[in-house]
């Protein structure tokens, strides 16, 4: 994992500097039927079971679709030598040791086609995630509305309408456009309760970033401005009116 990052970095760090689109990687289906096992060992749900991805940001995987014996069998056609390294027979490590023991055995004692089945499979999870994704991302656009100071902020009662799947779904995007790390999926089920449930809350999704809702919406504030906003409201007690409460108490 930590070469995995120093490469990524390398190639992030070499695009920027060269101006170039796109960074190709040299996965191949069998790597993306490992990942699938890996995650569902985990414990994942429909992104987790498409394995990698074919594409991901600028990331391109233009040889995803072919197994790792087709590869190899088009280089030696070609005359072209390759370097093994010297740890992927290494079965301390689980990607492995799901490769060299696990995929062996459900080939033998479960389903000898069952790599084409894997494959099948993220092929079919990939294209419903596409609709899903997309319709998703209609949701929050159709949500959107603008409360100062909150970066993003969605209307309460557009949020009535969708379900909580939905609602979900649109809460992991929004977070991801906005460059947030992941929650898990049981704080990611929580926001949503708290969504469902209504009333005026605040609730901490990073260190500087916190969700606040009310009846009038749902944004995603930087903690200064709340305290801001705070402050100014406590400074001014004697003022009572509507408008001077934070937007997020209303």
């Amino acid at each position: 994992m930590a070469g995995r990052r120093e490469r990524y970095t390398h190639f992030f760090e070499t695009a920027e500097a060269e101006g170039l689109p796109f960074i190709a990687v040299g996965h191949s289906a069998d790597d993306r039927i490992e990942t699938q096992l890996m995650n569902l060992f985990r414990g994942t749900g429909l992104l987790g079971l498409r394995g990698i991805p074919e594409t991901r940001g600028m990331i391109v995987r233009p040889i995803i679709d072919f197994r790792r014996g087709e590869l190899r069998e088009l280089l030696r056609m070609h005359g072209v030598e390759w370097r093994e390294d010297a740890s992927n027979t290494d079965t301390i490590y689980k990607r492995n040791k799901i490769r060299e023991e696990l995929i062996p055995w459900i080939r033998e004692n479960m389903n000898p086609n069952f790599e084409s089945v894997m494959i099948g499979l993220a092929r079919q999870v990939d294209a419903e995630l596409e609709c899903k994704s997309a319709r998703t991302a209609r949701n929050i656009d159709a949500a959107a509305t603008d409360i100062p100071p909150a970066i993003v902020s969605w209307s309460s009662s557009y949020l009535k309408n969708v379900s909580d799947i939905e609602l979900i779904d649109m809460l992991r995007m929004q977070g991801s456009r906005l460059g947030l790390p992941s929650l898990s999926r049981d704080r990611t089920v929580k926001l949503a309760g708290l969504i469902r449930r209504g009333g005026c809350w605040r609730f901490q999704w990073a260190k500087d970033i916190e969700v606040c809702y009310s009846s009038r919406g749902i944004g995603w504030l930087h903690r200064g401005n709340i305290r801001e906003r705070v402050k100014s409201v406590e400074e001014n007690k004697q003022k009572t009116l509507k408008d001077e409460l934070p937007w997020w108490a209303r």
